[in-house]
């Protein structure tokens, strides 16, 4: 681009009133930069629909962990060693339906909801 830009100025220079000389040139740069802006933009597009997706996954994987726990019977009622076992054992679960290790954030996210003794 910058060889044909060059050759470009170069046209305009030596060859002022030569206009049906430089529109090849003109487009092919024209053209060149609209496909330089498309990629950039489907780049963009791409990089907001993987965005979207991990926090669609995100969501779903809060509200799947939520509604495990509003399912548990007496949680008020357990004491630090009951507690701390289903911590555990809701951790496992998630690791185990989403198929991968949950980040420091994503366990503490989790554990908010359940509440302490």
């Amino acid at each position: 681009m910058r060889a044909l830009g060059r050759l470009f100025v170069q046209q305009m220079t030596e060859n002022p009133e030569g206009i049906r000389d430089w529109v090849p040139l003109a487009r092919m740069m024209l053209q060149s930069e609209s496909n330089g802006l498309r990629r950039a933009l489907e780049a963009e597009k791409h990089d907001i629909l993987r965005d979207q997706h991990t926090l669609e996954r995100e969501k779903f994987e809060f509200d799947a962990a939520e509604a495990v726990l509003k399912k548990l019977d007496n949680r008020d009622a357990w004491d630090e060693e009951e507690l701390a076992r289903e911590k555990a054992r809701v951790l496992a679960i998630r690791t185990r339906l989403y198929g991968r290790e949950l980040t420091e954030e994503e366990i503490a996210r989790g554990e908010e909801h359940i509440p302490e003794t």
